[in-house]
This record gives C-alpha cells, structure tokens and sequence, in this order.
C-alpha cells in the first residue's frame, strides 16, 4: 500500500520512521458498520499495520470523537511491535491488531467517551 503524500502524517519511533493516515471521509465500508481500521506502515514499505480503534464512524455522526494523536498512534506502534508486528518485513497481508482496549486504559479521553457510549 502506498499513502498519498498529501494525506500521510509522519511519526518516529524508537528512530524509526512510519507513516499513518485518517481519512476525512469514511469509506463506504465504514458507513456500513464495518470498524475504522488506522493504517500504518513504515517509511520503506514494510508490512502493512491495519489498527482497529474500537469504533465504527457510522455509530457516531452526532457525537464528538476523540481526535487520533500522534502519542495515541505512538502508543498503537509500540504495542503492534510488541505483539510481534515485524514493521520492516514486506508482506503482502496487513497485520490488522485490537488496539481499542491500550486506549481506553491509557487514554482518560478515550475512556471516558467508552463510557458515555455504553449508558447511550
């Protein structure tokens, strides 16, 4: 997968070099329930990363969302890398991991929007 230069947001971890993307639109997948995956790869076209946040967009049009930042991204690479994600290996099947439950605890943002989500 190649990110559009324009869209890509860059990161560097542990002196490695990655880029990821959220999209402004949703995809029509993620319009019909399908879950928003965050995608990330590092800067020389290793595997691909496809992050699952926890949430579908469709769900959420008249609630806030927390914004995605980069210390929420840093935090998806960090766990990825330690669940065995070889980021710099090319492979042409995504790695798609549960990330939602390292954001909800490390996260009071995150958290606290889990929670009015479940007494909605």
């Amino acid at each position: 997968m190649t990110f559009p230069a324009k869209a890509r947001r860059k990161i560097i971890v542990d002196d490695k070099v990655f880029f990821w993307l959220i999209r402004k639109k949703p995809t029509w997948n993620e319009v019909t329930d399908d879950p928003y995956m965050i995608p990330i790869q590092h800067v020389n076209g290793g595997r691909l990363l496809r992050a699952d946040i926890g949430f579908c967009r469709s769900e959420y049009v008249d609630r806030t969302i927390p914004v995605v930042t980069p210390s929420i991204v840093e935090r998806i690479i960090r766990f990825a890398i330690e669940s065995g994600w070889e980021c710099e290996v090319r492979d042409s099947h995504p790695l798609t991991l549960d990330c939602a439950g390292i954001l909800l605890k490390s996260d009071s943002k995150w958290d606290a929007f889990d929670k009015r989500k479940s007494t909605s």
